[in-house]
C-alpha cells in the first residue's frame, strides 16, 4: 500500500512539473510574440474616394493597416502602397480579408481629389472590398495625425514633408505596430504581425 501511494505521489509530482513547465514555456512564447501598444488611434470620419463617408470606428473588430500618403509623393509613398497591395494579396490568400482593413489617407487633399485617388488605387491594384482611400480637410488630417505622432507639412514647392511610418492598429483601436515606409517594407513581417492579432 505504501509503495502504491508513493508511486501515485511521484506521478502527481511529474504531472505538476510538466504543467508548470508548460505554463512557463507558454508565458515565454507569448511575451516573445506579443506586440507592444504605442497608443490609441483616433476615431474620425473622412470622405472615401469611391463614394460616401468612412468612419474609422466602424472598422473596429478588424485589424487595420493605416498609411498616410499622397499620390505625387516622389519617394516613400508609392513603394509603401505597392507593399500594402502585396500584403492585401497575402491576407486574401490566408482567408483573412474579412478581418483586415487597409486604409490610405492622403496628406494632400488639395491635389488628391476623389478622381486622383481612384486612379491611384487602380494603378496599385487595390481590392476595394477591404481597402479605402480617404481624404478630408487639411485641418481634419492634422487632427488625425497627432495621436499617431505623425508629422506632415506642405512645402512651398507643392511636396509634403512627412514622417515615413505606417501603422498596424488592432481590433480595439490600439496602435500595435510601426513600420518604416519605402521600398524596403518587409511585407512578410507585417503580415506575420497581423496574424498575431487574429
Amino acid at each position: 500500500m505504501a509503495v502504491l501511494q508513493r508511486k501515485w505521489f511521484v506521478v502527481a509530482i511529474v504531472v505538476l512539473l510538466v504543467a508548470i513547465l508548460g505554463m512557463v514555456a507558454y508565458t515565454l512564447w507569448w511575451r516573445q510574440n506579443a506586440l507592444p501598444t504605442y497608443g490609441t488611434a483616433p476615431d474620425f470620419t473622412l470622405e472615401s474616394a469611391h463614394g460616401g463617408m468612412f468612419r474609422f470606428q466602424e472598422s473596429d473588430g478588424k485589424v487595420r493597416i493605416v498609411e498616410f500618403m499622397y499620390t505625387s509623393c516622389p519617394d516613400v509613398c508609392a513603394p509603401t502602397t505597392m507593399a500594402m497591395a502585396r500584403m492585401q494579396e497575402t491576407v486574401k490568400a490566408k482567408g483573412w480579408s474579412d478581418k483586415v482593413q487597409f486604409i490610405s489617407i492622403t496628406l494632400d487633399p488639395e491635389v488628391d481629389t476623389p478622381e486622383v485617388l481612384r486612379a491611384y488605387s487602380e494603378r496599385v491594384g487595390a481590392d476595394l472590398d477591404n481597402w479605402v482611400f480617404l481624404r478630408g480637410s487639411e485641418e481634419k488630417i492634422q487632427e488625425i495625425l497627432r495621436p499617431y505622432g505623425f508629422y506632415a507639412q506642405k512645402q512651398d514647392n507643392g511636396l509634403v514633408a512627412h514622417t515615413s511610418i505606417f501603422y498596424l492598429v488592432d481590433q480595439e483601436g490600439n496602435i500595435r505596430g510601426l513600420y518604416e515606409m519605402g521600398p524596403e517594407v518587409d511585407d512578410a513581417a507585417v503580415v506575420n504581425d497581423i496574424g498575431k492579432l487574429l
